[in-house]
């Protein structure tokens, strides 16, 4: 997932995992549906098992995973479209010399 520059303005791709919660057994370890699917040779069913939405992305100032719900404390945080996130670039100055 890397960054793309777009003169003032940089778009980070997001990246959605669903992730497999056993609601029975609190020992069970989460799971991705592939994870799960591949292990159980089936899809998981309700009432047991909740399926979660899990969206990151790799913030651009220091390039570690984050959950797209955090980009709202980000003071350059523009807005999300779709599967992007739109962040302001760092320096103005950087966009010009490139």
């Amino acid at each position: 997932m890397l960054a793309e520059s777009s003169g003032s303005v940089v778009r980070v791709p997001i990246r959605s995992i669903r992730v497999v919660v056993d609601l029975e057994d609190p020992l069970a370890p989460e799971m991705t549906m592939e994870d799960f699917i591949r292990t159980y040779d089936q899809t998981p069913s309700s009432p047991r098992y909740r399926i979660l939405n899990v969206e990151v992305l790799t913030c651009p100032e220091d390039q570690l995973p984050i959950l797209v719900s955090e980009c709202g404390h980000c003071t350059r945080f523009v807005r999300r479209m779709d599967d992007v996130a739109y962040f302001r670039r760092e320096n103005m100055s950087d966009s010009i010399s490139h």
